[in-house]
């Protein structure tokens, strides 16, 4: 075997199992009754995005516009444990616009996306800004990327999760015969589906993942140099 191919493949071990082992809040999908809809009035122009539904938030009362639904922390390797995610917009809603297809920029306009994650050990609280969406052509799965801005975070979670931005990923489902966001943008219409997972990942890479990433990088680099030498 080539020496480069040896390097590449524990590199991608490495970073596959430092991955595996990140903190991470990971959400189910959202309520039912609740859903998203995506909205053109015609071609080339910006795709809206709205919630329908209603959530009871722990602190925050009752809010529309608005999803929630079931997670888990996933801090290793102590055990999953559980909690609610609520998430609601006020001031209107974000916007949508082709930069290729399937990829979009995002504008926040004047909307707060606010976020709460509340569980038995504690909380998260804070505002979502949304950066870019993909939708992969022949999938139903529109993947939304940004940060989760906290602004709280109380018991076990203000060390995991401390005040400033956090990595934010969301996945909504497009309901079965509801047109992409490329055909939205082509020609104008409406879609609609559901929030079906996403997480909110530490920005500062944990110890735990550092060290497996090392070990892994020393074990490539002295497979390498001993190659080298032969």
């Amino acid at each position: 075997m080539k020496k480069w191919p040896i390097f590449i493949i524990l590199l991608l071990i490495a970073v596959a199992v430092g991955a595996s082992a990140q903190t991470q809040l990971t959400l189910g999908g959202s309520d039912s009754g609740q859903t998203i809809s995506f909205n053109s009035p015609g071609a080339n122009q910006s795709i809206s995005m709205s919630f329908s539904g209603s959530c009871s938030v722990p602190g925050a009362g009752s809010q529309s516009a608005c999803m929630s639904g079931l997670g888990a922390l996933h801090n290793p390797p102590a055990a999953d444990a559980g909690g609610n995610y609520y998430m609601w917009m006020t001031g209107g809603g974000p916007s949508l616009t082709q930069i290729s297809a399937g990829n979009y920029g995002i504008n926040m306009n004047s909307s707060t996306f606010n976020y709460l994650w509340s569980a038995q050990n504690g909380s998260v609280a804070g505002t979502i800004n949304l950066t870019g969406a993909m939708q992969v052509p022949g999938y139903n799965q529109v993947f939304f990327v940004g940060r989760l801005d906290v602004t709280s975070s109380t018991g076990a979670y203000s060390t995991l999760f401390p005040v400033g931005n956090q990595n934010l990923d969301i996945t909504f489902y497009l309901n079965s015969g509801t047109i992409s966001l490329d055909t939205l943008w082509a020609q104008g219409g409406t879609a609609s589906g559901y929030l079906s997972s996403g997480e909110v990942v530490p920005v500062v890479p944990e110890p735990a993942s550092m060290v497996l990433l090392g070990s892994g990088l020393l074990a490539a680099g002295s497979m390498f140099k001993f190659r080298r030498r032969k």
